[in-house]
């Protein structure tokens, strides 16, 4: 897709304009995790001459000195993020063991999710209603676990594949939907990574692999969370780098994208509201392009 680059240049921009202290908002409500959100937050980049920007600052919280914002809802009205101790744009200054994950409202402010103990919580996505938000927990030893956030519920384990590792990446735009990878076991006859999908009636279902690769990752998912994409993996190192976007539904499971010549691997990362348009990266040892 052709203009993906320039966007992805600008979001990490709206990151580092969080971090030093100047998050949108008129500006970054137009920035969500789907395909539709990002064209607008061109539209938007692209007609900056034209009208007046508005920023806000979001305030860093639990004592951070800096915050990112990870998501925002379909109508603008509800950020979501986690502070974090950093100095400057670059993001190698960052201490990421102090994330905290936030919700933030013009009303409101910066609103803490709380925790399963140990204070370092991250936020991936929000549902574009902006009452889910998800990420990931880290509970000790290297352990992660994926949560689920709602007002009404507070922060919920969403549970793993058999071993404390596991992330909630992306949601549905009414927040029924859940999906994330996990360490553990997919009944296939061994340990590995594995994308999978939740819902409230199913809890963590996992979507399995594409035949000649041992693991998975779910990245996006669509408003009404019927399809799912992601990435695969060969094996373990040194041959983990050796990836297949994705796509998954119920009525086809997994299907593979395939892989552009002369890339060696590829790995969809978002998928449109309607399900209909992914995008992704093509990439090998030295270089990545974007699709």
């Amino acid at each position: 897709m052709q203009g993906r680059k320039g966007s992805r240049r600008w979001m990490l921009w709206l990151g580092w304009m969080a971090v030093v202290g100047a998050s949108l908002l008129t500006l970054t409500m137009t920035v969500g995790q789907r395909i539709n959100d990002e064209v607008k937050a061109k539209q938007s980049l692209n007609t900056l001459g034209r009208r007046q920007v508005r920023l806000i600052l979001i305030e860093p919280h639990y004592g951070r000195t800096g915050s990112v914002a990870r998501g925002v809802s379909d109508d603008g009205s509800v950020v979501a993020g986690h502070s974090l101790n950093a100095q400057g744009g670059d993001p190698q200054q960052w201490d990421q063991n102090t994330e905290r994950a936030f919700r933030w409202t013009p009303s409101s402010g910066t609103q803490d999710l709380g925790s399963f103990g140990l204070e370092r919580t991250g936020v991936n996505a929000i549902s574009g209603d902006g009452r889910v938000i998800v990420g990931y927990v880290y509970v000790g030893s290297y352990a992660w676990r994926p949560f689920r956030w709602t007002a009404e519920t507070g922060m919920q384990d969403l549970g793993t594949l058999g071993t404390d590792w596991s992330t909630a990446h992306d949601v549905s735009a009414d927040g029924s939907v859940v999906v994330g990878a996990s360490y553990g076991y997919c009944g296939l006859g061994y340990w590995g990574v594995f994308a999978w999908r939740w819902t409230a009636q199913t809890g963590l279902v996992c979507l399995g692999t594409l035949p000649g690769y041992m693991f998975t990752h779910g990245h996006g998912v669509s408003a009404d969370g019927s399809i799912v994409v992601g990435e695969t993996n060969r094996d373990w190192a040194p041959y983990w780098h050796e990836s297949e976007a994705w796509r998954w539904s119920e009525h086809t499971g997994m299907e593979g994208l395939g892989i552009l010549p002369p890339w060696q691997s590829s790995s969809a990362t978002k998928v449109s509201d309607d399900g209909s348009t992914i995008i992704g990266i093509l990439l090998n040892d030295y270089d990545f392009e974007d699709f």
